[in-house]
């Protein structure tokens, strides 16, 4: 079970990037965000977004995606492909909930505001306890 989740908002250059840049770029942010628990320790990270579990073991089609691949690579880490539908966490927190007029509820996808969020929580990330 993840014990904690990170996100960020979108730089704005960040707004235009492919979806495989923006899992990346997630991925990138949550291994170097928590690297203090990370670096040096064997772990997996789960994502739903089945082309970034090809990034380390293929030649990126970007230079963007080769740096970050580069980056990444200071990890031991595996990333694994979870569908959306099993991966419960990353949908129940890539939503907020919002209040409407008639204080009823509905929850809507943060990627569909002007201000999109960079959501590191799309992926579990395990280590196994030494």
């Amino acid at each position: 079970m993840p014990a904690a989740f990170y996100s960020r908002q979108l730089q704005s250059r960040e707004a235009k990037l492919s979806a495989t840049e923006l899992e990346a770029l997630a991925l990138l942010a949550t291994v170097e965000h928590f690297s203090y628990y990370l670096s040096g320790r064997e772990f997996v990270a789960y994502t739903d977004h089945v082309a970034l579990t090809h990034l380390m073991d293929k030649i990126p089609h970007t230079n963007k995606l080769h740096r970050w691949k580069e980056r990444i690579s200071l990890f031991d880490i595996q990333i694994v492909y979870l569908p959306g539908s099993k991966n419960i966490l990353a949908d129940a927190l890539s939503r907020q909930e919002c209040h409407s007029h008639n204080n009823s509820s509905s929850y809507t996808n943060r990627s569909s505001h002007n201000l999109p969020f960079l959501h590191a929580e799309s992926f579990q990330i395990h280590t196994e306890h030494a």
